[in-house]
């Protein structure tokens, strides 16, 4: 990989070796390395990052919103975000957990919070421009300027709801809701996330309340929900969905109006990390889940009761 890269990343994928032998992770040979695929589609090995065991469904990887910035954990068990455009990276020492990097980045690329997944261990948010790395629970999201989204519940393992931290304040959202994805909109005022029963939700940042609650359903129920990847503009989210052939799809939901329309997922596959993303080609077949003959049905509920909890 060169030193510095004059065109944006689209998506990282892991490479597959044909071998079952093991392989040591922290130098993973080059059948198994990360690739960055740009958006002309010229590759380019990632042999600065580990590389996890490939039954492993989570990305060592992230690329940011507009594909100019990588992070990922090096050879030496640091954390590394590194600006593709100038060439210029920052090292962070990180405590590790022996558990899987979930990483969650600001639209700007300036911030990555890593959660760790098994361990319930404080999140922390790598700030490229200072070089500094900050603490807190569970990030959601982050805005540009470095505030995140917490989810405090899921440092208990006791905990029947799920606790979100929005503007300063603490607000409880429903059991039966479980909360995965979400993306801040542009204004940072509101959030949109994916739960379980395959629906899109937004929070108001300011109050706490859910304003849409959507589902989404296709004819024959194949599709899920794996995450709510981005906010495309003011009014529509990306929402990356698969089925059980691990078969990708991307679809735009308009969070007011319901409108519902298939992106073209290219040649992203499940487990890849999708980066910059631009709409400038139609899809040549509607393969889509929002295809003609789906179905769209909406839901508005207030799910979440506005009770700003006790402060700890």
């Amino acid at each position: 990989m060169p030193e510095r890269l004059d065109e944006p990343i689209s998506r990282a994928y892991q490479g597959f070796c044909n071998s079952d032998a093991p392989y040591d992770t922290r130098k993973p040979p080059e059948c198994a390395q990360w690739r960055l695929v740009g958006k002309s589609g010229t590759e380019w090995r990632l042999d600065a990052s580990q590389a996890a065991k490939q039954t492993t469904p989570v990305p060592d990887v992230a690329v940011s919103q507009d594909g100019r910035r990588v992070t990922y954990l090096d050879t030496q068990n640091d954390y590394v975000v590194r600006d593709l455009a100038t060439g210029k990276y920052k090292t962070f020492a990180i405590q590790l957990h022996g558990s899987d990097p979930e990483f969650v980045s600001s639209r700007n690329g300036r911030y990555f919070a890593v959660n760790f997944l098994q361990s319930g261990a404080d999140s922390p948010m790598l700030d490229f421009t200072k070089g500094r790395t900050t603490y807190g629970a569970w990030t959601m999201a982050i805005t540009d300027d470095g505030k995140r989204v917490i989810d405090e519940s899921m440092a208990s393992e006791a905990s029947s709801d799920t606790k979100i931290k929005l503007a300063g304040r603490r607000f409880r959202v429903d059991a039966e809701v479980g909360i995965s994805g979400a993306a801040l909109s542009p204004d940072g005022r509101t959030l949109a996330v994916a739960d379980d029963d395959e629906r899109v939700i937004t929070l108001d940042t300011r109050t706490g309340h859910v304003t849409k609650l959507r589902r989404l359903v296709d004819e024959d129920g194949a599709q899920e929900i794996d995450t709510v990847e981005r906010w495309l503009n003011a009014n529509e989210v990306m929402v990356r969905l698969s089925d059980e052939a691990d078969e990708v799809y991307l679809a735009a939901v308009d969070v007011c109006t319901g409108k519902t329309r298939d992106l073209d997922a290219g040649d992203l596959e499940y487990g890849d990390v999708l980066g910059a993303f631009t709409e400038w080609r139609k899809a040549r077949h509607r393969r889509g889940p929002f295809a003609e003959g789906a179905r769209y049905c909406e839901y508005e509920v207030t799910i979440l009761r506005a009770m700003a909890a006790s402060q700890r």
